[in-house]
Order: C-alpha cells, then structure tokens, then sequence
C-alpha cells in the first residue's frame, strides 16, 4: 500500500545514504489510496523473487484455494462453498449473520475481524458489537471520537499506520493491522494499549489515536491489510473486486468466511434465475481495484493507439467533431430543396386551374338556380286554382319534368364543387408548403458556406481525420495480408506476391494528392454555375475510406 510518491522519496533517501532498497508485498492485495501501482510494475518487468509456501492457515485445501484465489482461479471458489464458507442473502441477513460469527468467536474466546468496503456498514457493525460489549459491562460507554465511532475502555482496537517511533515494552514497534486492547484512556486524547498478541503495552499519542486507530470489531478492507485473526468475516456485494475479495478471505487462520448480499445482484426482469453467492463472487474476481502505474497506462494507450478498434473509435470522434464545428453536410438537403423549388411554377399553375374550375362551377350553379326558381314559379302559377278556368297538365307536367332535371343537376353540380374546392384546397396547401421549403434555401446556402469557410480555416482538424483514415486503411490491409514466418520457399514468395494487388500501390514519382490540397470547391462538393461536377473525386488509394462522402473533402 504504498504510494508512488512516497516510494521515490524513499529511493532518494536510500541513494544518499548509499543504502540498498528492498521492497516486500504482494501487489495482488489493495493499492495504496493516492496514485500507486508501481511496485506492481516492478514485479512485472523486474526479476522479483516470489514466496510460494503459505503458513498462515491451519487448513491445508484453504492454503491451496488462497493462492488460486491470488491468481484470479474462479474454481477456487468451489472449494470454499464446499467447506461451507460461502453464504448468501438479503443485506439484513448478511449483517445479522456476520454477527452472529462474531459473537460465537467471542463466546468461545477467539479473535475475529468482521470486514465490508464501505465505511457506512462497518460503522454499524462495530457501533452494534461495542453495544453489546457495553451492555454486558465490558466497555466504558463514552469515550474518545474516532471518525463516526467512539473508542473507550476496555475496547479492542486495530492500528492503521506503521511508526517506527513507538516502542511496546516487548520492544515491538506498532503495525498496521496490529490489534490492542484499551487499558485506558487519558484526558490528552491519548490511548495506553496492551498488544493482543502479548507483545506488551504502548502509548499511543492523540494524534495518533484520532487518525490511526479503528475499532477492530468491524474495519474496511483496507485497513484489514497485515490483520491476523482466527476467525475473519467478509460482507461481499456487488461492489466487492478481486483484491477485496483476496484480502477479506485470507485474514483468518481457522475460518474464513463470505456472506454475500445477494439481493441488489438482480433486477427483477425476465425469467433467469437469480445470480447465486458463487455467481457474485466470480464476478467479484473478474473486476480489480489495482491502482495503475503511470508508465503501464501509458505503455496501454500507446498500445491501443494503433489498435484498429480504437482508430476507428477516434476516426469516428473525428468526424463527429467536425460535424459539430462545421456543421452536418446540407448538400443533399440543398438538392432536395432546388427540386421542389423547380415544382412551384407547375404547382401554382395547377392552384390557378382548380381555381377557375371551381369559378365556372359557381357560374354553372347561379345559372342553374336562377332557371330552377323561375320554373318553381311557373309551376306555382299554373297549379293555383282560378275561377272558371281549367288546370293545364301538359304544362304542369313540363314544368315539373324541368324542375325535377335542374334539381338532379344542381345536386350533382354541388357534388363537383365540393369536390373542387376539396381539390383546391389540397393544391394550396401543397403550394403553400413548398414554397416554404423554397423559402429556406438561403439559409442551406450560408449553412454550406459556413462549412466551407471552416474547412478553410481548420486545416489541422482535417488533416488529423484523414490521418486516423489512413491508418484506418493500412491496419485493415496489414491484417489482410498472410503472416510472415521466418523463411519461406521460392514457391511461397510467388504465393504471397500473387496475393497482393498491386493496384493499391502507389508507383507515381510523387504522391497523389490528398483531399487537403484539392480545392475546397470540389472537396466540399458545391455545384457552382459552370461546373458540371456534382461530385466528389474518389479518394485515390491507400488514402480515405472507400464509402459514402461525408462532405469532409477527404
């Protein structure tokens, strides 16, 4: 757990006193909090030696299983659950059941450590163990304020820091990880302990007791580091790494055990069934907290750099940044947009026709009730009765025939207009929109000569699109072609020869041009008055990416 920063300083110490440095862990545990990672490097590209022989455990298989649990073996995991080490279930019971291990080491007299990641739950379980130890007159209630915990009297605490400068009576210097019992609490904020390995009694300063000391009922993982205990307890979620779970499982010497909360691992959809306690915890070794060292993330990204993945995610933000500069390329908006243009003298044309016939039907219709009323008077006339003269039913029945046809014909006349105006209407609208459509050319036209004029004035961002293309280009053809082994027959050499086409290869005494030096006309692509080019050039090859033109004139 040490930070990059502090090992150089400690490599400069070591060089002006002319003394050798000697660096012991195990770069597989948790990583310092500030940037680390570099004794893992060291490991890497060093020729480290490496301790095989595991002591700790009284029991030989959970020797076994730790290691492949180092080295990242998911089977291991069987063997734990065969043992009976691995339970599962709500947070509640997980908690609860932590507990519960925690009160039968006590009862039966045996160290134990219960471990979690996050500081909310470690603080619940050791406030409720310090309770219970209260209650039953162990542990003074009150006591000194160390983070959200209280220790006091009769308490049993962990150390989190090494310092060389306090001295136990039994000439031990303190530790992290070692674990004390509080002989009393001085009114400086001081701590006197006694080593529960007996080891003897130590002072602990109040500078250091507020910052370094944790209750040791319940701690995070990191602080469990260099801990050990008989028995230990890990809390395991969906949260848990590979290193938290290699740290929490190989605290204890008898037991180790894994309560994993099971129930925020699934969502609750579909018919699969839950993930199991094993399930979790695999899962739990394929992430990693590892702190990374700088040239390692460094050697990675140079590496992934010319991965064609990764230039093609680059090549992608490339353009996607040039489109949000420039702006997206309207030329084919411009296209569509001229083409309904071209339609309005037809369409106002059609307007002005569906116009004149509803005019003439309106005509035809007046023309018609006029002549309909007159008959409906006549017919009034000659249907009154008089005075000694006689009904004239031949002229009663012509004028009716008229009626009757004028009526059919106004009726069918009405239709036709309605249907005209309908028509009339539809023609309008349809104008009226285009001309709408129309009305926004001037707009596509300065959009494309912004775009234009950004082209000119970024030539960088350009030539850094067209340089991911053409790497883009050459990776995708180095990976076409057949690996080369160290020596290859005449008939082989003619084989490979055969498999490349040499139309691909550039044989001009100069490069061919690319999209930067065409003129930013023809890259872009604008059709100009004159100009019968409506398209771009393909790029020649080797350079670009054979596809759809973007507009970006490459």
């Amino acid at each position: 757990m040490l930070a990059t920063a502090n090992l150089a300083a400690l490599v400069e110490v070591a060089e002006a006193a002319d003394a050798k440095l000697v660096l012991v862990g195990d770069h597989r545990q948790l990583g310092a909090v500030e940037a680390g990672g570099l004794f893992r490097l060291l490991v890497a590209d060093g020729r480290a030696a490496e301790l095989h022989q595991v002591r700790r455990f009284s029991h030989a298989w959970e020797a076994a299983a730790t290691l492949r649990l180092r080295n990242g073996d998911e089977s291991a995991l069987d063997d734990y659950a065969a043992h009976g080490r691995i339970t599962g279930g709500t947070r509640e019971d997980m908690i609860d059941q932590a507990f519960t291990h925690w009160q039968a080491a006590r009862a039966a007299g045996e160290s134990i450590v219960v471990m979690a990641a996050d500081h909310t739950t470690v603080d619940a379980l050791a406030l409720r163990a310090r309770a219970e130890r209260v209650a039953a007159g162990q542990v003074e209630p009150h006591g000194l304020a160390v983070g959200n915990q209280i220790v006091g009297r009769g308490d049993e605490i962990v150390t989190t820091r090494n310092d060389r400068r306090l001295v136990t009576t039994g000439r031990l210097w303190v530790r992290n990880g070692d674990r004390w019992h509080v002989d009393t609490r001085r009114d400086d904020g001081a701590l006197v302990v006694t080593h529960l390995d007996g080891w003897g009694r130590v002072v602990l300063p109040a500078d250091y007791a507020a910052d370094h000391v944790a209750l040791a009922y319940a701690v995070t993982i990191h602080k469990a580091e260099g801990v050990t205990v008989d028995h230990a307890v890990l809390l395991a979620d969906s949260t848990t790494t590979g290193e938290h779970l290699y740290v929490g499982m190989s605290r204890g010497r008898h037991d180790n055990q894994a309560c994993v909360v099971t129930d925020a691992a699934s969502t609750g959809h579909g018919h699969s069934a839950p993930p199991t306690p094993v399930d979790i915890l695999g899962a739990a070794m394929r992430r990693s907290s590892a702190e990374r060292s700088a040239t390692e993330t460094l050697r990675d990204e140079l590496d992934r750099s010319e991965d064609p993945e990764t230039l093609r995610r680059l090549h992608d933000q490339a353009v996607v940044y040039i489109e949000r500069e420039a702006g997206p390329d309207r030329r084919p908006e411009l296209h569509r947009l001229r083409q309904a243009q071209s339609t309005l003298p037809m369409l106002r044309n059609m307007v002005a026709g569906k116009q004149r016939e509803v005019t003439r039907l309106d005509g035809d219709l007046t023309r018609i009730s006029r002549s309909l009323a007159g008959d409906e008077a006549d017919l009034d006339a000659l249907t009154r009765p008089r005075r000694f003269r006689r009904l004239d039913h031949n002229a009663i029945a012509a004028t009716q025939h008229r009626i009757d046809t004028q009526t059919g014909h106004l009726d069918r006349l009405q239709k036709a207009r309605a249907r005209a105006v309908a028509d009339l209407e539809r023609a309008g609208k349809r104008l009226h929109d285009t001309e709408r459509t129309a009305d926004r050319i001037p707009d596509v036209e300065a959009a494309i000569a912004k775009r234009r004029d950004w082209f000119d004035a970024h030539p960088a961002e350009l030539a850094w699109e067209a340089d991911l293309a053409a790497r883009l280009v050459d990776k995708s053809k180095t990976a076409d072609l057949p690996e080369l082994e160290h020596e290859h027959s005449a008939s082989e050499v003619d084989a490979l020869l055969e498999a490349l086409d040499l139309r691909t290869i550039d044989l001009s005494p100069r490069r061919p041009r690319t999209g930067l030096e065409r003129r930013l006309d023809d890259a872009l692509g604008v059709r100009r008055l004159g100009d019968p080019l409506d398209m771009l050039l393909r790029p020649p090859p080797g350079r670009g990416i054979d596809g759809p033109d973007i507009g970006l004139g490459l």
